[in-house]
């Protein structure tokens, strides 16, 4: 898929005016424009601004015969409880103002101009215990593809081992077809895919990364019209008893904590302004950055990825208490999976997400054997139910019970011998015995 940059052609105004909106350009803090009071209800927080809520608008000029591609809004960061609508129809809602999201144009769309409005809020204030800003200030575009294409975000780059150096490359496309792919110091090479291709790299003196040298290559993926370019480097990261490990070496991290903003920019992402930001830190000695206390843009994230900086990128400090009266705990309970999600971009079928599993007994509807006549294989070649549950929960809903719990995979000898122990252990009748076995066993290994 390709982006549009969707910076420009905008206009902003606090909600409600019936005057028309003042040009702007992206990403924009609206905060900054507004008066600073003695009796500002966010304080030192906000720098004394008022709070105010936004209207931002724009239009969407879609030709006749590009109706039926592809058309997906991506917004890396609007602050915050923000809502976006296309031709008067409400495409998202999104409240948390630090992590990107993602709209789906294609239900909204019509031939020719389409009403863009995003609003943003900031009135409910206090709702921060630093400086917010408020509005689009992060970048906006616009992902389109037309006909098969490589999905979105669909290029994953892992590195599975140093020495020799080996990394995976994973596509994923909307379609069959060849998967062509190039890297640097490598011949180009080819794969036919029903849907997901993955090469096995071999990188001969592999320039590792590490902070003092930060080694980037460089990786192209073609798919039918579609092209990606990405950009990766070769490390190995380890935590154990001797601390942090890079590439088999210990490291001592020097770390500053940092907020999202950018001094007398306010909450504006601005590249140059943000490569500056990691540039001084550098050369004052830091090798970590932690982002204090939200997620960062994608333009910090590559600048640390260009100049040789660690990155804990932080996602939330509160959760169910409140730390000022209208912060984001009102909302927690119930995004914060979707946040992750969004924050984290979804690993391949064999990395672990998260800490959640299906289990037990599931009733399915018979809806569930269309979709999974519809489904792609997924992990190992195999459809999956699983997948097909996610488009069952999309389309009508699903109910669960959560319960915390250690999970045995029992579609093994060893998950099933490790089970037999475990529970073995805690068996108040057998317990003791079973463990005085273990200990006689253990001493003749």
């Amino acid at each position: 898929m390709k982006p549009t940059p969707l910076l420009t052609g905008w206009t902003c105004r606090h909600l409600g005016d019936t005057a028309p909106g003042k040009a702007v350009t992206l990403p924009h803090d609206a905060m900054l424009a507004e008066p600073r009071t003695a009796i500002s209800a966010g304080g030192t927080n906000t720098g004394w601004y008022e709070g105010y809520d936004y209207e931002y608008q724009r239009t969407l000029t879609v030709p006749e015969n590009e109706l039926a591609d592809t058309h997906i809004l991506e917004f890396e960061g609007v602050y915050h409880n923000a809502e976006v609508w296309l031709n008067g129809q409400k495409a998202a809602f999104r409240p948390y103002g630090y992590t990107n999201f993602y709209v789906d144009c294609a239900p909204y769309l019509h031939a020719g101009e389409n009403e863009l409005r995003v609003i943003a809020r900031n009135a409910d204030q206090p709702n921060s215990r630093w400086y917010s800003g408020a509005g689009i200030y992060r970048p906006v575009q616009l992902w389109k593809a037309r006909g098969a294409h490589i999905t979105l975000n669909g290029v994953k780059i892992r590195t599975l081992s140093l020495q020799p150096a080996i990394v995976e490359v994973r596509v994923k496309t909307t379609a069959p077809g060849t998967v062509r792919l190039t890297v640097d110091d490598l011949p180009a090479m080819q794969q036919e895919s029903d849907g997901e291709a993955v090469f096995t790299l071999t990188l001969d003196n592999a320039r590792l990364w590490t902070p003092e040298t930060p080694n980037l290559y460089t990786c192209r993926v073609s798919f039918a019209d579609d092209e990606v370019t990405e950009t990766f480097g070769v490390r190995k990261v380890e935590w154990g008893t001797d601390g942090f490990l890079l590439n088999g070496k210990r490291y001592i991290i020097q770390g500053a904590c940092i907020h999202h903003d950018n001094g007398l920019l306010g909450a504006v992402c601005d590249p140059d302004a943000v490569a500056r930001k990691v540039r001084l830190l550098k050369e004052n000695g830091y090798n970590a950055i932690r982002s204090a206390h939200n997620p960062c843009s994608k333009a910090l994230l590559t600048e640390c990825d260009r100049q040789g900086m660690l990155v804990m990128d932080e996602y939330i400090d509160h959760w169910y208490i409140h730390k000022t009266e209208h912060d984001y705990v009102d909302y927690f309970n119930d995004w914060w999976r979707q946040d992750l999600t969004d924050m984290v971009e979804k690993p391949s079928l064999t990395e672990v997400l998260s800490n959640y599993s299906i289990l037990g007994r599931v009733v399915l509807p018979p809806e569930i054997f269309s979709i999974l006549e519809q489904t792609p294989p997924g992990a190992g070649g195999e459809i999956q139910l699983t997948d097909a549950m996610k488009v069952l929960a999309k389309t009508r809903g699903m109910m669960g019970v959560e319960y915390t719990g250690t999970r045995y995979d029992m579609g093994n000898k060893f998950g099933i011998l490790q089970a037999i122990v475990e529970v073995a252990l805690q068996h108040p009748q057998v317990k003791d015995q079973f463990r005085e076995y273990l200990k006689s066993i253990a001493a003749t290994l």
